[in-house]
């Protein structure tokens, strides 16, 4: 309800809540949103590192013929036919 004078009756727009339009605020926007995206960016690609790395320990020579997929979610796959059998009779 007060979003419409507050934006479009002029008088209460500047003089009751001191509105006005910024011009060399956007500047800090544009570089605090490209730092946030940096270190964004730079956190990702150190997590990718270092899991890869943990994997490398772990699985041994053959990691990088595994796709990401195996790597992460390889551990809830299965292959036994009597856990499959089992969730078939619980849907029936």
């Amino acid at each position: 309800m007060t979003l419409f004078p507050l934006i479009y009756i002029p008088v209460i727009n500047t003089v009751v809540f001191k509105h006005a339009p910024i011009d060399w605020e956007w500047g800090i926007v544009f570089v605090e949103a490209g730092l946030f995206f940096a270190g964004v960016e730079s956190w990702k690609r150190g997590k990718r590192i270092f899991f890869r790395r943990k994997a490398r320990g772990s699985l041994g020579a053959d990691h990088k013929n595994l796709e990401v997929e195996d790597r992460v979610f390889g551990r809830y796959y299965t292959t036994d036919t009597a856990m499959t059998q089992e969730s078939t009779k619980e849907k029936a």
